[in-house]
């Protein structure tokens, strides 16, 4: 699991960083100074996400000190206090992958931190796929919502799969039948539906909000985000 340091002095800052890291199944370091900064270092992170630190208090400073400690595999994403183009461009040239202004969504952080690990050690991600808060590591053949894990049996985990590779698009039951299980003549578009119901039911084991749209008279998409409202 990926591992990820959040250098942030800011109690609250820092909880809702880390957070939305959690959900999104990273498992997180988190450092409010120089001293705590040093330990966790040494624990070998994939990813830092710099806010701020009391000391040194210039963002810039502290990118030279990270930089300086880390490999260069490792990315240093950058989350902006004066959401200005200068701090943007001192922070990237002290050696930071990326620059995000604040305030930062959840959903907005997820995605800069994999597009950050992707273009340093795209090794470290294997095939994950991320749609609201629903996570399948296909790597490990895990699938998480919230965090928690989610049970599936081999034919609902792969119709999962195929629904996560493209948020959105509406798959027909046809469709799906032929992507899950090939050419089978044993399965018929009724076992579609009967997995389709599973799945649901087991997703909704861990929260009752269901990600899995039907689309009257064409088929089923799976929502871009999937968190409930």
């Amino acid at each position: 699991m990926t591992l990820a340091l959040v250098v942030e002095y800011e109690q609250v800052a820092a909880s809702a960083l880390s957070d939305a890291l959690k959900e999104a199944d990273y498992r997180v370091l988190s450092a409010r100074q120089r001293t705590e900064v040093d330990y966790a270092l040494n624990q070998h992170p994939d990813i830092v996400v710099l806010g701020r630190l009391a000391d040194p208090a210039d963002p810039m400073e502290a990118c030279w000190l990270l930089r300086d400690t880390l490999p260069s595999s490792v990315p240093i994403l950058a989350i902006g206090r004066l959401n200005s183009v200068a701090e943007r461009d001192d922070v990237i040239a002290a050696g930071a992958s990326d620059y995000l202004p604040s305030p930062v969504s959840g959903p907005m952080l997820i995605t800069r931190v994999r597009e950050c690990i992707r273009k340093h050690n795209p090794a470290s991600l294997g095939t994950i796929l991320t749609c609201g808060d629903l996570v399948l590591d296909d790597e490990v053949h895990r699938v998480t919502r919230r965090g928690k894990d989610v049970h599936l049996s081999p034919g609902a985990y792969d119709l999962l799969k195929l629904l996560m590779s493209a948020p959105d698009h509406v798959f027909t039951r046809e469709e799906i039948r032929t992507r899950v299980w090939g050419e089978d003549p044993n399965v018929e578009l009724r076992n579609v539906d009967l997995v389709l119901k599973r799945l649901r039911e087991s997703l909704a084991k861990v929260h009752k909000a269901d990600p899995i749209l039907a689309v009257r008279g064409v088929g089923y998409r799976m929502a871009s985000s999937s968190r409930a409202k």
